[in-house]
């Protein structure tokens, strides 16, 4: 299943003619669909990336039908989030995903089928001047051992830019901002 002016292969020379004749000639089905919009939006896999880059996730997610996210397993971090009274699940992905736009987002986070709301931090961390992107996760009412799990971060709103504070307790302020944020996002939710 394909949209109308799907392109692929070299200098994306292939196309939706290409791809009826090829599957007709192996007594295959395939649909070619036409555009749709959301609104004023053509509806895309570009825009998609585009608004997934650009941290304009709910709009993207508005356009998948459902929440971008990202699967990894849990690794050992720098322990930072715990000694500042947010203990976060560092995620290692192995998958080369459209990744977000660098900053903090409200999201949801899925260990064993079960999920939990969260917020988590894409990015390098600048008040500790990190070298190596990370992607953590402070999950909400949540005191489980996960080192080693995978797991599933969905992306549900774009909070605010990764900033550098002058201190840690500045840091600490912020995040327990970022927490207020989200608790309120999800009475909105339930």
């Amino acid at each position: 299943m394909v949209g109308k002016d799907y392109r692929f292969s070299k200098n994306r020379e292939g196309n939706t003619d290409f791809i009826k004749s090829y599957m007709k000639e192996k007594s295959l089905s395939c649909t070619i669909v036409d555009k749709l919009n959301y609104g004023d939006i053509e509806i895309s896999s570009t825009k998609i990336i585009e608004y997934i880059k650009s941290g304009k996730i709910k709009l993207a997610n508005d356009l998948l039908g459902d929440n971008y996210s990202i699967k990894g397993k849990v690794t050992h971090g720098f322990q930072r989030g715990r000694n500042l009274g947010y203990p976060t699940a560092n995620l290692e992905i192995s998958f080369n995903y459209v990744m977000v736009k660098e900053g903090v987002y409200f999201t949801k986070t899925i260990v064993d089928k079960k999920e939990y709301f969260s917020f988590s931090s894409v990015g390098y961390n600048p008040t500790f001047d990190n070298k190596k992107c990370t992607i953590e996760s402070h999950i909400f009412d949540f005191d489980g051992d996960i080192y080693g799990k995978n797991i599933e971060l969905c992306f549900l709103e774009r909070l605010r830019d990764n900033i550098k504070f002058n201190s840690v307790e500045e840091l600490i302020e912020q995040l327990k901002k970022d927490e207020i944020r989200c608790r309120e996002l999800i009475k909105n939710i339930k």
